[in-house]
């Protein structure tokens, strides 16, 4: 007789069944039906846990991005790495998910702009006041400049934005870019814009 799984076991599972599809196929092209069929449950439970596949989606951009956070907060919180340290820390989280070029591949597929996109902007929003507190304790600016250090930080994740979905140049170039432009202003910003 098959054992059943707890219910946030069962939910667990579905929600990373559908990340693997999202991931290989694209949100446009996955159905309910498909991730039902991969969980290896009807699609009726399917349903229960998510009534709709924008609910599932979120679900799983929610867990995605808890834990993409969580690594990069490790390295942001890291006093024993140099700023430049942290950057290379946080490259490499980039380069790879699960043996995958995660944002590189993943962002090209057709149907997966939208999912690459949330992504980005959700682990950005949650990643704006920790930097902006990091930046302020690594240059020595005193709490008053949380306003303008938070516009700055809004301004390096945002901007990545254009470098990350240009499909014009090869991941590497495009960590090498951000790298730079993220050096080149936080130097500035820490220098008090006088360099």
């Amino acid at each position: 007789m098959k054992q059943r799984k707890k219910p946030e076991d069962r939910k667990k599972e579905i929600i990373n069944v559908a990340f693997q599809l999202f991931l290989e196929y694209g949100y446009e092209t996955i159905t309910m039906n498909k991730i039902a069929n991969e969980s290896g449950i009807a699609k009726g439970l399917c349903y229960h846990y998510f009534p709709s596949k924008e609910e599932l989606y979120e679900e799983v951009l929610s867990d995605f991005v808890d834990q993409l956070v969580g690594k990069y907060l490790v390295i942001i919180k890291n006093d024993q790495l140099t700023l430049e340290d942290k950057l290379n820390e946080m490259s490499t989280i980039l380069r790879s998910y699960k043996g995958k070029s995660l944002f590189y591949d993943f962002s090209r597929k057709n149907g997966n702009k939208r999912v690459y996109i949330d992504i980005l902007y959700r682990t950005f929003n949650r990643l704006i006041p920790e930097l902006t507190n990091e930046f302020i304790r690594y240059s020595n600016l005193s709490s008053e400049s949380f306003e303008k250090i938070e516009t700055l930080m809004s301004f390096i994740l945002f901007g990545q934005l254009g470098i990350l979905t240009e499909k014009g140049l090869d991941f590497e170039h495009q960590l090498m870019q951000l790298k730079a432009y993220i050096q080149t202003l936080l130097e500035y910003e820490k220098d008090g814009g006088n360099t």
